[in-house]
């Protein structure tokens, strides 16, 4: 094979490699590997390709292999601590990327990696160890040290360390930053940056960013969100929307924007007593709030309680939940949307069109038993009960401790006490029904 073949083999390998065609790298990548098994890149090729097959452990010997040949090769650190993770041998691979680390404190990327691991697992002191060793003023490791500081409830801390996400997660930001000041001809664009429920949390600083802006305010959302939100603001746009659609009336002098997640940062430091905690903040518009009385239905005897299991990164395996529908205490209303349960105990009311139809049911449950995801939310800041299912390892806005929320007023947390122990959640749930409705 001529080294041109052979450079166009090798590239489509790779491509298949990246694409997850594994199959196809395989037979691409293999002959070449065989061919030349010293080549360095090929190396590494192959030690991804055994990682895309499920050959973890060949693969991380190949790998600390490599790393014993070149201990400051921050490539070898870094995918054993991806890939590892993903087979769920995360804390191995922080043992493993700590010990490079004792050794060559320099690599950079290796220790900032590491810190976003150890968030992810509950491993706090890995993380302020990582902040600690890494380059001082880091933003990147100065996000992952605000994820902390939000977890302990010192949110002005937090949030103030918070604002360094930009650097670590990459996220646009745009243009001109609102400082601030008053703008009563002009526009401050006010948009949302990370999930749903992140974005309806934060709308409760939308009423004091239009005071503090006094001029006209655009609010820009996620899609699903934008017929929940009409009439919040001046004008309402959607995610991925030209700036172009933004209307500017006759005189308007300026546009500045902000991020809504930034809103109590900002809102903080420019001195507004603006706290997290909060009075019921949302409701549904009317026309949602009628379908939903009209699909339930009349009330009968007994209370009515909504059930979700499964959002985009959180759930709980639906047949965990089966102790809590034999209570017949209670109506169960399912709010899991485009998912029918098919379980006779669980009425299955949503269709296609998601938040839209979860938000006119919530005012006419007594309760909200749900998973952590964008309909705890919604039904915690219209003042609704809501009980919420949380990971040992949860969120930074739920803290770790307690079963209140300082969010909302209407919140109790049911956490696990062990990583995955959903049953001993749901026991607790279910005893907690018993004393509910008694």
């Amino acid at each position: 094979m001529s080294d041109q073949d052979f450079l166009a083999v090798l590239q489509q390998g790779y491509q298949a490699l990246n694409e997850r065609r594994i199959a196809d790298a395989a037979l691409l990548l293999d002959p070449l590997i065989a061919a030349r098994p010293d080549e360095p890149n090929l190396r590494r090729l192959a030690v991804l390709l055994d990682f895309g097959r499920g050959r973890t452990e060949e693969a991380a010997a190949a790998l600390l292999a490599l790393g014993r040949e070149a201990p400051a090769d921050q490539w070898v650190w870094a995918t054993l601590l991806q890939h590892l993770a993903e087979a769920g041998q995360g804390t191995r691979a922080i043992a493993l990327c700590r010990q490079a680390l004792a050794a060559h404190p320099e690599m950079t990327d290796v220790i900032r990696r590491v810190a976003a691991a150890a968030i992810r697992l509950g491993d706090y002191d890995t993380v302020r160890r990582m902040v600690a060793l890494g380059p001082a003023g880091d933003p990147a490791l100065r996000y992952y040290l605000g994820n902390l500081v939000l977890r302990s409830g010192d949110w002005a801390g937090g949030f103030e360390l918070y604002e360094n996400r930009w650097a670590a997660e990459g996220a646009e930001r745009f243009q001109p930053d609102w400082t601030g000041a008053p703008g009563p001809t002009g526009i401050l664009l006010v948009y949302d940056e990370q999930g749903l429920g992140d974005t309806l949390q934060f709308l409760r600083y939308l009423p004091a960013l239009k005071r503090r802006f006094g001029g006209r305010v655009v609010l820009r959302v996620q899609e699903p969100l934008a017929p929940l939100v009409e009439g919040l603001a001046d004008q309402v746009i959607l995610r991925g929307q030209p700036a172009d659609v933004i209307v500017r009336p006759p005189g308007t002098t300026s546009i500045s924007c902000t991020p809504l997640m930034s809103a109590p940062w900002l809102l903080n430091r420019l001195g507004e007593a603006v706290g997290i905690a909060s009075a019921p903040y949302y409701r549904p518009p009317a026309s949602l709030v009628e379908k939903g009385a009209a699909l339930l239905g009349p009330k009968g005897g007994r209370p009515r309680v909504g059930l979700v299991w499964r959002g985009v990164s959180r759930s709980v395996p639906f047949a965990m939940l089966a102790p809590l529908l034999d209570d017949g205490r209670v109506e169960w209303i399912s709010l899991q949307y485009a998912e029918p349960s098919g379980h006779q105990a669980l009425r299955d009311t949503t269709g296609g069109n998601g938040l839209e139809q979860v938000a006119g049911l919530c005012p006419h449950l007594d309760l909200v038993v749900t998973v952590d995801t964008a309909t705890a939310h919604l039904a915690a800041s219209q003042g609704i009960p809501t009980w919420i299912m949380l990971d040992k390892v949860c969120c930074w806005r739920w803290t770790d401790r307690g079963e209140t929320s300082e969010w909302y007023d209407s919140v109790r947390l049911f956490r696990q006490e062990v990583q995955g122990d959903w049953p001993g959640v749901v026991a607790r749930i279910g005893a907690a029904l018993g004393e509910r409705f008694s």
